[in-house]
């Protein structure tokens, strides 16, 4: 855990500082709300780099309904805490050698779309937040939805070995590279437009595909979907601090950071043992499942609230 010390000493504790001043950051903890927020945030970052599923999944949810945080602050709150953990859950896949078995040319391609698709998909969200704040929400939570329970069939399917292979893979020799083409593109922008607005999107859907078409294996395929996942909410997050600062709790994202960067990093750890590893896919078909839950739940409390 010699990353974690690192990340706390050298970047969280002055980061404290910084934005805190004359405060040390324990004070972060005086209630036990506080406590149950960090779990929260590890608990969701496990799952988030675990499977790929945007931490949002954990985190929006979570915010809204135990601790009462509103719409557009959870997003914000998703997004910069995400930025602590999707990275170091990359990291740790990093540390696996999971993107050596990739292209390298087609890893750089899929990292430059995705930046420059969540930059358009940002402008427009914020456009059309502008102009329709709830409704803009509203539908693109049940998009989520929708998408999430499409990654569960897709995936699930796959699981259960009906599925036609379609695949570009030569993973029988170590030097042979996982090669993509431009099938993975539209789902690849679809998730950043679900990513800017929900804080998940991306992972999920470059994830299930890599499976489907590609017979990747699952926890390559993970690896890919957490290291876009992170190229998003790292793009997200420039938006969030100049456009949402007024939705921004800043005790809340000072401890999401830090926790999320556990989370992140233990994730690659837990999913390789060889007593979890081989149901990399049915973890990342549930956690899609309880993704569209967690929409369906929060755009039915809108029209109750």
């Amino acid at each position: 855990m010699a990353f974690i010390g690192v990340v706390a000493l050298v970047l969280w504790t002055p980061l404290v500082w910084w934005l805190t001043p004359g405060e040390l950051p324990w004070f972060l903890f005086q209630a036990a709300k506080d406590v149950g927020l960090a779990a929260m945030f590890v608990i969701g970052a496990v799952i988030a780099s675990a499977t790929a599923v945007g931490g949002g999944m954990v985190f929006n949810p979570t915010l809204q309904l135990a601790f009462g945080v509103t719409g557009f602050s959870a997003l914000a709150l998703a997004v910069l805490a995400q930025c602590g953990g999707m990275p170091s859950g990359a990291y740790g896949w990093y540390r696996k050698g999971e993107f050596g078995k990739i292209d390298p040319t087609h890893l750089r391609a899929m990292l430059i779309a995705t930046v420059l698709c969540v930059v358009v998909m940002q402008l427009i969200f914020l456009w059309l937040a502008s102009r329709w704040p709830v409704q803009s929400v509203l539908f693109m939570r049940l998009a989520s939805a929708v998408v999430s329970f499409y990654v569960f069939a897709v995936v699930w399917t796959r699981i259960r070995g009906s599925v036609t292979q379609r695949t570009m893979v030569t993973a029988d020799s170590q030097e042979a590279k996982l090669r993509i083409d431009r099938r993975i593109y539209p789902w690849l922008c679809g998730g950043a437009a679900l990513n800017v607005a929900t804080a998940v999107g991306i992972g999920e859907l470059v994830t299930s595909h890599l499976i489907k078409f590609y017979a990747a294996p699952a926890r390559t395929a993970i690896a890919v979907g957490t290291l876009l996942q992170a190229a998003s909410v790292l793009t997200q997050a420039v938006f969030t601090v100049l456009f949402f600062r007024e939705h921004i709790l800043l005790n809340f994202v000072l401890i999401g950071v830090m926790f999320c960067a556990v989370g992140g990093r233990i994730a690659p750890l837990v999913l390789t043992l060889p007593a979890v590893e081989p149901y990399a896919k049915h973890l990342l078909a549930l956690a899609a499942l309880a993704m569209g839950a967690t929409s369906v739940i929060l755009v039915v409390r809108s029209f109750v609230v």
